[in-house]
């Protein structure tokens, strides 16, 4: 079996790194560096036409969404117990907030970061991007709240913790005070001192040539 993960430091992409590090998977991990283009790029459009991270491509067979990614690694992969998969009610749960996350505080993310994709005008940008800080204020307290053990999950560590990490790493890119979400905080920093985190860091600090 062949995999490669199509990433880009500080994408959403950290998440499926730093789960199929968990799995000790044998993948090939191919940077895309956003700040050159290279997601318009026609190499990695024929990959992926939404030209946009991550990508996870199994002898050819391409997947895309984060939340599809972290599925098939998490079944591909059971053994290192990435989702609840024999708790229908855990695993509810887990879909729940990756739904969200995905669905919801991302999306306000973007009306900050990528306005263009949803207004042309000037005008249209900025009442997005002051709509933005207060519906992600509201996210982020209620991700806060949602954390009521050492992990995100009561079952335990699970894909979700990397993926909330990805969405706290932005908070800091944000400006906003990481110090008012002290248990999503302490749960982010028991999150880096596993060894699969470390690694998926190191992959992040390496360029790797894509063409």
């Amino acid at each position: 079996m062949t995999i490669q993960l199509y990433y880009a430091p500080g994408s959403s992409a950290f998440a499926p790194l730093v789960c199929l590090s968990e799995a000790e998977a044998d993948f090939l991990a191919i940077r895309v560096v956003l700040a050159n283009g290279e997601q318009h790029s026609d190499w990695f459009r024929a990959v992926s036409s939404r030209g946009r991270v991550p990508v996870l491509a199994v002898d050819g067979l391409v997947i895309t969404e984060t939340i599809a990614i972290l599925t098939y690694i998490a079944q591909q992969f059971p053994e290192a117990q990435l989702l609840p998969l024999a708790s229908p009610i855990e695993l509810a749960r887990a879909y729940e907030l990756m739904a969200w996350l995905a669905t919801g505080v991302h999306v306000t993310i973007a009306q900050l970061w990528r306005s263009e994709r949803f207004v042309d005008d000037l005008s249209g940008k900025k009442s997005l991007e002051m709509a933005a800080h207060p519906r992600l204020e509201r996210a982020f307290e209620e991700i806060e709240a949602r954390i009521a053990g050492p992990w995100a999950l009561d079952s335990g560590y699970s894909a979700l913790d990397p993926y909330l990490a990805v969405f706290l790493r932005w908070v800091t890119r944000l400006k906003m005070d990481i110090d008012s979400y002290p248990r999503w905080k302490a749960q982010n920093t028991r999150l880096f001192e596993r060894r699969a985190v470390q690694n998926a860091l190191r992959i992040e600090s390496v360029e790797i040539k894509t063409n």
